[in-house]
């Protein structure tokens, strides 16, 4: 504001009237304020240095901010060295003093932080560096359906446990947020991959005639009818059979006389009224 007072001022007296003498239209304004006068004014920082209008400052010269600096690092009111990581100050990009950031080792637990990987547990919490969840914490944290087990990190829970999803229990089983028994093929009811009660599945023997099953590997007599074992030789009318072993989508067609509900139910291509001609 002072330089642009003075050159007003210059501007008044050159743009003055013709009349008087130049020497009553002069101005003693006094010498203009530079960044090489050897005086701190124009809100330098310290000598011929700093503030808005001239050059940053060396090492060891006074500092309101980093933008002082050559170093673009000021701390206690004195321009510093370049910021390293070994310099016991919070340079400007650490999140702690020597760590963090993009150039500087991870912060241990306690320190500084933006993001987790300015830590060395790889958790950033509330700005501040947080030990690394385990399985043996005793907490329910880190993506835990129950406290130090499931979530796709830890071992799955056992029966009873809190879960989201099949892989976050022992048994592979969640059923209404809980973890189901690990299934046996002994235990007396239909659980885990049995398509039957304790046979079918991947896991356990195959089911005998009336049990329930979803490919023919289900079964004993490998025949699987509309969700259930049957065979077409153990004189019962079971699975999708029309009569006792024939009709349906697996078993032979019938003979004349025989239940039928369609015309392939019957050895003779006609089914009617319920019975094969």
């Amino acid at each position: 504001m002072r330089r642009i007072a003075r050159l007003l001022a210059f501007a008044a007296i050159a743009l003055g009237g013709c009349g008087g003498s130049p020497r009553s239209q002069q101005m003693d304004l006094g010498p203009l304020a530079t960044c090489t006068d050897g005086v701190q004014n124009q809100g330098e920082t310290d000598v011929d240095c700093g503030g808005p209008n001239c050059p940053p400052c060396p090492v060891g010269k006074k500092c309101g901010g980093a933008m002082d600096c050559r170093s673009n690092v000021c701390a206690n009111g004195l321009c510093q060295g370049a910021a390293t990581c070994k310099d016991g100050l919070k340079g400007q990009m650490e999140t702690d003093v020597d760590c963090g950031g993009p150039q500087c080792p991870q912060c241990i637990v306690g320190q500084g932080c933006l993001m987790f990987t300015d830590c060395m547990s790889g958790v950033c919490t509330a700005m501040m560096c947080a030990p690394a969840p385990t399985c043996t914490d005793g907490m329910q944290d880190f993506g835990e359906s129950d406290v130090d087990c499931g979530g796709g990190v830890c071992a799955g829970c056992d029966a009873g446990k809190m879960c989201k999803l099949g892989r976050d229990c022992a048994s592979m089983s969640c059923k209404s947020g809980a973890c189901l028994p690990i299934a046996s093929c002994t235990d007396g009811i239909k659980d885990g991959q049995e398509t039957g009660k304790d046979c079918g599945g991947p896991t356990c023997p195959p089911c005998p005639d009336g049990q329930g099953c979803n490919t023919a590997k289900d079964c004993i007599n490998s025949e699987c009818a509309n969700g259930t074992c049957i065979s077409c030789m153990d004189h019962i009318q079971d699975g999708d059979e029309t009569d006792v072993d024939c009709g349906g989508a697996i078993c032979l067609r019938c003979k004349s006389g025989l239940h039928c509900l369609i015309n392939s139910d019957c050895q003779s291509g006609t089914c009617t009224n319920g019975t094969c001609a």
